[in-house]
């Protein structure tokens, strides 16, 4: 392995950087404020993400397509819609995964803590609506907490009483129909708690081996 000095590894570091649209000036901050400039900061993880998934989105293409809807053919009166939660192995997972990688800028990135998985699914169209990804939240956000009155004594006791939305959005041709907010809407319903109450009830914290209710 060809080793590398201090001064050619710094200057790879700020090479690449500067390909993803940040400025050092001594201070690292982006170009612009947009989301454009956001989506470049992601581009090239997300470009690697999809080269290292590559055969699992061509093995898995033809299923994707028989379960996706053109939109002229797509009736909005007709959507009917159903929570489908993700079992591994299932071909439900395969299409999570796939939309997964390959609708959002942001790219994949594999849930840390409690998580939970679930597809919006239109039964008429038999196709994906939108994904709903949840994951555990970070423990320490000093906004959050401030507004809901957390301290360090108690979020790990409330925090892990909740989840975080990893990735919540529609899928084309839902999400001209402004799919998304009926996928956020989904957010609230009864399935989802009652879920998560059954999967994690008197489960055992990892840190303090406590058991929230």
């Amino acid at each position: 392995m060809k080793k590398i000095n201090g001064k050619e590894l710094k200057n790879k570091i700020i090479k690449y950087l500067i390909s993803q649209g940040f400025k050092i000036n001594p201070h690292l901050r982006l170009v612009e404020q947009s989301k454009d400039s956001i989506r470049k900061v992601h581009h090239l993880k997300r470009k690697e993400q999809l080269r290292n998934h590559s055969k699992f989105l061509l093995r898995n293409l033809n299923l994707v397509k028989n379960h996706c809807v053109s939109g002229k053919n797509l009736d909005p009166n007709k959507i009917n819609l159903e929570l489908i939660e993700i079992n591994s192995g299932s071909k439900y997972e395969k299409i999570f995964l796939w939309w997964n990688l390959i609708w959002w800028s942001l790219p994949y990135t594999r849930p840390i803590g409690r998580q939970m998985r679930f597809l919006l699914w239109d039964i008429e169209q038999d196709a994906p609506f939108g994904l709903i990804g949840l994951q555990s939240p970070p423990l320490r956000s000093s906004v959050r907490d401030r507004f809901l009155g957390l301290n360090k004594d108690n979020v790990d006791y409330w925090i892990n009483q909740s989840l975080y939305g990893q990735r919540i959005g529609a899928l084309p041709p839902y999400n001209e129909l402004i799919g998304g907010k009926m996928v956020a809407l989904a957010l609230t319903s009864n399935e989802i708690r009652e879920r998560y109450a059954e999967k994690y009830d008197n489960k055992r914290t990892l840190l303090d081996n406590r058991i929230l209710p």
